[in-house]
């Protein structure tokens, strides 16, 4: 018995060694190895190339089917996809550890740039059928379903270590945002934020848009204003009498209680936000948490009533200036 399987073995290793392609499951293999089956992997479970002896390292291609060509068909996927940690239906499971990871890490460069990852959605070609699906590129978090919050996607530019290498005062990575182009007098496509807060300088949004820091903008930040969108327009009441019980102050932020904010160090000027909501209610903000702002520029049709009111006043003393003027110059008294 162990004769014939050594004889086995031996024509086994004589016959792979020796033949172009070899096949298992199939009698005339295409390439070099041909399975028509599923593989499982044991031991430490890793493909890899082997090393170059003579220059650049080998490549790994893996490539889903072509569609049968005489006949077509939908194009083969391919789905990389980590374990559970626990398999499917199972209960009864102590000690578990965390399900599987999937890393894709691009080469460290020395004296050279690192390589890069990219992932790139197949191209549509022109004879798809109108209104058909675009060839999308989607990244979703994992669904949570015993705890409070559900997963994040955390997008990271490049940082820089070492102290000589990078030289100390190295940038980091950019993180860049850009919607695709049109074909000629086409428009680009839009970057869309569909739910949720935005922040920017902070970790814990309450508005829409929630910038901790300041602003710079060359165009214009215009508030929705056309008669067609409005209802009950009304003249404002009073602006003069209510403006001047307004209290302008100078003030610092409280930097250490709120780190979350990212106050400067600056002297600031403006009103107490309370302090306006008791006279102008519009102008004023209150997030989640209870924490209020102004909108300064809401001031303006206040501002402009105002002068509007102290014009009338200023006309209406030049009126009388001038009326006594005139009979000063007949009478002289």
């Amino acid at each position: 018995m162990k004769k014939l399987f050594f004889l086995i073995s031996a024509w086994m290793f004589t016959s792979i060694g020796d033949a172009q392609n070899v096949g298992i499951g199939t009698s005339a293999p295409a390439d070099k190895l041909e399975v028509n089956g599923n593989i499982r992997l044991s031991g430490q479970d890793t493909i890899y190339a082997a090393p170059s002896t003579t220059g650049s390292g080998k490549s790994i291609w893996i490539s889903a089917g072509n569609p049968y060509v005489p006949v077509g068909g939908s194009g083969g996927s391919i789905y990389i996809k980590a374990t559970n940690n626990m398999p499917a239906g199972g209960v009864g499971y102590t000690n578990l550890g965390p399900s599987g990871d999937i890393n894709l890490v691009a080469g460290s460069g020395y004296n050279t740039a690192g390589g890069k990852i990219n992932i790139t959605a197949g191209q549509t070609s022109c004879w798809a059928l109108p209104g058909g699906n675009h060839s999308d590129v989607t990244i979703s978090g994992g669904q949570n379903l015993a705890v409070t919050d559900a997963s994040s996607i955390t997008v990271e530019g490049g940082y820089t270590i070492g102290t000589s290498c990078p030289p100390p005062g190295a940038t980091g990575g950019n993180l860049i945002l850009k919607a695709g182009l049109g074909s000629g007098t086409g428009t680009a496509g839009n970057i869309q934020l569909l739910n949720g807060n935005v922040g920017i300088g902070t970790a814990a949004p309450t508005q829409k848009l929630h910038v901790a820091g300041n602003i710079c903008y060359t165009g214009s930040i215009a508030a929705c204003s056309d008669m067609r969108y409005k209802t009950n327009v009304t003249p404002l009441k009073d602006p003069v009498q209510k403006l001047l019980l307004l209290k302008g102050v100078n003030y610092y932020w409280k930097k250490t209680a709120f780190p979350d904010m990212n106050f400067n160090e600056n002297k600031q000027i403006g009103f107490i936000a309370q302090e306006v909501e008791q006279l102008f209610p519009e102008l004023v903000f209150t997030d989640i948490n209870g924490y209020k702002s102004i909108d300064y520029s809401r001031l303006t049709p206040l501002l402009v009533e105002t002068v509007k009111e102290q014009q009338k006043e200023i006309s209406a003393i030049n009126k009388r200036l001038n009326a006594l003027e005139r009979k000063w110059k007949k009478t002289g008294v």
